[in-house]
């Protein structure tokens, strides 16, 4: 994997804030990771039949202004060689899923206001689609299957 290969950036209109940090009208702002690196996670299969061992990986670092539910901030990493965005999220939405036991009484925006640092992990495979997983539990084999939440 080589991070150069992507763009990793956050867009916001988090810019501007008033005297007690509530957020003020501000245009659109784009934050671009300061930081880049490649690495390697090796895997130990517990099946020797496995094929993959390691796992190439980017790392991005990005700083962003205050991030506040009310607004809509997302990440996107974009394929500099195609063009193609890989990813693009809300990005609240992901950083409140792991608030965990300890945070569940908190406010989402408590949550945020108190976080500095967070660490987000998505695995792409050679081809930079969503690395596929399979689960298998006890024997079964767990098949995830879209669901028509319309109905």
């Amino acid at each position: 994997m080589n991070s150069d290969r992507f763009e990793f950036n956050i867009t916001d209109e988090n810019g501007l804030m008033n005297y007690d940090n509530q957020l003020l009208d501000d245009e659109t702002l784009t934050y671009y990771a300061w930081h880049k690196s490649d690495g390697v996670a090796d895997l130990t299969p517990d099946n020797p039949s496995r094929a993959i061992t390691a796992v190439g990986v980017a790392i991005a670092e990005l700083t962003v202004g205050r991030l506040v539910v009310e607004k809509n901030p997302t990440l996107t990493i974009t394929n500099k060689e195609t063009g193609e965005k890989v990813l693009s999220i809300p990005l609240i939405d992901y950083l409140v899923l792991v608030k965990g036991n300890y945070n569940k009484n908190m406010t989402d925006q408590e949550y945020l206001d108190r976080q500095d640092e967070y660490n987000m992990t998505f695995f792409l495979d050679e081809n930079d689609n969503w690395a596929s997983s399979t689960i298998y539990i006890n024997g079964w084999h767990i098949v995830n299957q879209e669901v028509d939440d319309t109905l």
